[in-house]
């Protein structure tokens, strides 16, 4: 089986089994199937750190509003 193959099987699975998402502050709130790619998207160290940084950052900027609203 090919790699192309796999890819469409896959993603087949997921309009099949209604796996969907929306995009936030659509008017119109239509189900998207997510897409997901097989072969993995590969990026440099560097960009990981910039993503990193931002993803520490949002987890403790969620934290600290949880804190705040539930004490």
């Amino acid at each position: 089986m090919q790699i192309q193959d796999r890819n469409l099987d896959c993603n087949r699975f997921l309009k099949e089994n209604g796996v969907t998402y929306n995009v936030c502050g659509e008017h119109a709130a239509i189900p998207r199937t997510l897409y997901l790619d097989i072969v993995p998207f590969l990026i440099s160290v560097a960009e990981w750190k910039k993503i990193e940084a931002g993803l520490i950052q949002r987890a403790n900027l969620f934290d600290l509003i949880s804190k705040g609203i539930y004490g």
